[in-house]
């Protein structure tokens, strides 16, 4: 039985770890560049030693249990109810970056725009600096 994700839609589709990635074969014109400008990227902990030392004890750390994926910050979820824990069980893609050259240039994508995953959950801090410290560490991670 093929595990499905329903989001708004009433049809179900499956996890993306289940889904065929085919090859994109339609001509674009000569020089065009295809950039992905809403992709996300699951947070390992390599961002957290690029966080300054005065918050790297608090740096966000990703927990895995029962439920799936989480991210903590100063022993709180950062979890968002309308974003399964489950993900995961997501394409290995969405953590490992060679393997995410490789699927998106079979897409025929180009470039991308990466936002963090479960590390949006940050800016429910209330402590600006701290905030800015992660994300700047995330996207040094990811440069």
């Amino acid at each position: 039985m093929t595990t499905t994700l329903s989001s708004i839609s009433t049809t179900p589709l499956p996890w993306p770890n289940q889904r065929e990635l085919p090859e994109t074969t339609r001509p674009l014109p000569a020089g065009t560049t295809v950039i992905s400008a809403d992709s996300h990227w699951l947070e390992t902990g390599e961002f957290i030693d690029r966080m300054p030392a005065k918050y790297r004890d608090r740096a966000p750390r990703g927990v895995f249990n029962e439920r799936g994926f989480h991210m903590e910050i100063d022993g709180e979820t950062t979890d968002n109810p309308a974003m399964p824990s489950e993900m995961i069980e997501g394409r290995s893609g969405m953590w490992d970056a060679g393997i995410r050259v490789e699927e998106i240039s079979r897409e025929g994508v180009d470039q991308e725009i990466l936002f963090p995953q479960r590390m949006l959950g940050v800016i429910r801090n209330k402590d600006f600096d701290y905030i800015q410290a992660c994300m700047d560490a995330y996207n040094e991670m990811l440069a």
